[in-house]
């Protein structure tokens, strides 16, 4: 995905990086911006942005990109806030 859209959108590229180090700050290790990055700046984009979401999964074209959270994903903001690492080891 940042590969691509570095090399054919190189605007909107810079955008979600500028997003990444912004809403993000604890991502500095990743030099691209990770799939929960990716599907948080999509929610932020606005009508007539390069992107728009597919509401309807049968109208979903080849090349397509498809964003969606799951679980603790969805409030990715808020676990990196609380220092959060969804992946280490909890123990249930």
């Amino acid at each position: 995905m940042s590969y691509l859209v570095g090399q054919t959108l190189p605007s909107q590229y810079a955008a979600v990086m500028r997003f990444k180090t912004e809403r993000f700050p604890r991502e500095t290790k990743w030099n691209w911006p990770r799939a929960f990055v990716w599907e948080a700046w999509f929610h932020t984009l606005a009508p007539g942005a390069p992107f728009t979401a597919v509401k309807d999964l049968r109208q979903v074209r080849p090349g397509d990109v498809i964003a969606w959270c799951l679980g603790d994903w969805c409030d990715a903001g808020r676990l990196q806030a609380q220092n959060y690492d969804p992946h280490a080891y909890q123990p249930g």
